[in-house]
């Protein structure tokens, strides 16, 4: 996972959760027999419920995204269909570390194969809202193409998305619901859709009440001693000058030990109210397991052949009036250190997607990106993929 210095909670690079390959709906299309075709009936739903949809979904599999602003907000609860790309360890040596994005992109491709999606009332079909309510994957890659899971990340594969049984999304003032269910061989598809459009009634009757308990006394424990982090650091700042390295960021562990449980919601709940300009999002492949956190930064976004990303690298502290915080931007944007740090990220995408795109803008100097409690140098960059058959 990619991991930043302490300026965000638990701050991760991240991307919009979305079918990982693009396909046409069609929903005038026959149910066959064909054996776990997957079948997602949606209704409208009110708006503004993400949050407390995912706290209601305690004890089972759960998952939330939400955009900056009034952006795009998503949440799942259960589990309907699971992409896994295994470590590359001895037993399996023949795979490649990079093989975990075909192996996700060929499951997702057999799991969206005939895929139907149907509104629960027909007589309420509406394209926009089929475009929102269109199954999700919620998941990841890691970072390292080498990574096996340790004691920490033992619950988590190198590549995993899971799609939810049930999946709320909002845009804007629309929201909706859709329960997503494989048929299995030989089960009766209008059986299973009736279940299907019962299930989904009765949850969405049954309105999300559950307030996740307040987080008790805790304990830090840092199991890297302030000795050894100031020693990486040093040997850090010795390769920099020694020109083995351009940039690095170094982090460290810290444990937080509770006496009971912590319900993941609850520090979701603070970080929604306190980081409203980031990207936030919980993980929950396990109940009692998740991955959780906040990010100004957005790793990937595409629509068709556009793509989107950014790099924010330098920052500085927010002042305490207008004039103070001007100040600051204008010392941060004058700094040469900070100057080239960002250049270095914005060189590094560049790079990675010149072969990619067709069209490549990149700004010739950063912008100023205020959040809560920080401010960062920004460049937005935005391009357009080349065809498949270019």
């Amino acid at each position: 996972m990619i991991t930043r210095p302490p300026t965000h909670p638990t701050a991760t690079a991240t991307s919009r959760p979305s079918p990982a390959v693009e396909f046409a709906w069609d929903g005038d299309a026959p149910l066959s027999e064909e054996p776990r075709r997957l079948i997602s009936l949606y209704a409208p739903a009110p708006a503004g419920h993400a949050a407390a949809f995912v706290r209601a979904a305690g004890g089972r599999e759960r998952f939330y995204w939400a955009e900056p602003g009034d952006g795009l907000a998503l949440a799942g609860a259960g589990l309907a269909a699971q992409l896994v790309s295994p470590p590359v360890l001895a037993d399996n040596a023949e795979r490649l570390p990079e093989q975990r994005f075909s192996d996700i992109e060929a499951q997702a491709r057999r799991l969206l194969a005939g895929a139907l999606l149907r509104p629960a009332d027909e007589t309420r079909a509406d394209a926009a809202l089929a475009a929102l309510a269109r199954p999700r994957l919620f998941g990841g890659f890691a970072f390292q193409d080498d990574f096996v899971p340790d004691n920490t990340w033992s619950v988590f594969n190198p590549a995993e998305f899971l799609l939810p049984h049930y999946q709320y999304v909002q845009a804007g003032d629309r929201a909706c619901l859709t329960i997503n269910a494989l048929l299995g061989p030989g089960e009766d598809p209008d059986e299973a859709l009736r279940g299907l459009a019962e299930a989904l009634r009765l949850y969405l009757a049954a309105a999300p009440t559950h307030i996740a308990a307040p987080i008790g006394p805790t304990r830090r424990r840092y199991p890297m001693t302030a000795a050894q982090w100031a020693a990486i650091i040093d040997r850090a700042v010795a390769a920099i000058r020694a020109g083995a390295l351009d940039k690095v960021v170094l982090t460290r562990v810290c444990e937080v030990w509770a006496d009971a449980a912590i319900d993941a919601t609850a520090p979701l709940a603070a970080l929604d109210a306190g980081y409203g300009d980031s990207y936030r999002f919980l993980f929950e492949p396990q109940p009692g397991h998740a991955f959780l956190g906040a990010t100004p930064e957005l790793l990937v976004s595409k629509s068709g052949r556009a793509v989107a990303t950014m790099a924010l690298a330098g920052s500085v502290a927010r002042g305490d009036a207008p004039a103070a915080d001007d100040a600051l931007a204008t010392q941060l944007l004058a700094s040469v250190k900070d100057c080239q740090e960002h250049e270095y990220v914005v060189a590094a995408i560049r790079t990675q997607l010149a072969e990619a795109t067709d069209t490549l803008d990149v700004p010739a100097a950063p912008a100023i990106l205020r959040l809560r409690n920080i401010q960062h140098l920004h460049t937005p960059i935005r391009g357009q993929l080349r065809r498949p058959d270019d």
